[in-house]
């Protein structure tokens, strides 16, 4: 399997690529005009200043002003920025792991050639690494997209998924 390797439908990628650019441009868009200036998203420090200083959005007591996603979710009622943010995060981690990711490594046969460890799980399964393909997300409608992304070697192939059940 490691040999073979995983073809990728290169159009697929290329229109996925487009359309999370596409979204995440227009995320911090609205996120800045909403904000009423440009900052830069990734930036832990800058988006606390903005969320908690500048937005003055409040936290229990006893929490620490984070950015982390736990943080967000449970903000995300108290102003209409935090819901983009926490999908332009969701977004941009898609976007830089699995679009540009896969980009750099397809090799010159069109395909990805993940690592199969053997001996790395307590279960007996197998595990996937360089890159890891069983952390593309399964039930949201994204990762969805992502998986359509690999495609048969053979013009009548198909892909075949199996879990055992623990």
């Amino acid at each position: 399997m490691e040999c073979e390797g995983f073809k990728i439908d290169k159009e697929e990628l290329e229109r996925l690529e487009t359309k999370y650019r596409e979204e995440i441009n227009e995320l911090e868009n609205k996120v800045f005009v909403m904000v009423g200036r440009k900052f830069n998203l990734s930036s832990p420090k800058q988006l606390g200043e903005v969320l908690f200083d500048e937005l003055g959005i409040n936290l229990a007591s006893n929490k620490k002003k984070s950015t982390s996603i736990e943080i967000l979710n449970e903000i995300q009622d108290r102003h209409p920025v935090v819901p983009l943010i926490i999908r332009w995060r969701s977004i941009s981690k898609l976007y830089s792991t699995y679009i540009v990711g896969f980009q750099n490594i397809i090799g010159n046969d069109g395909k990805i050639h993940t690592v199969f460890n053997q001996a790395l799980t307590a279960t007996g399964r197998l595990s996937s690494s360089e890159p890891n393909l069983q952390n593309i997300p399964i039930r949201t409608e994204e990762g969805k997209a992502l998986r359509k992304m690999f495609v048969p070697t053979h013009k009548d192939g198909m892909i075949c998924s199996a879990d055992y059940s623990q």
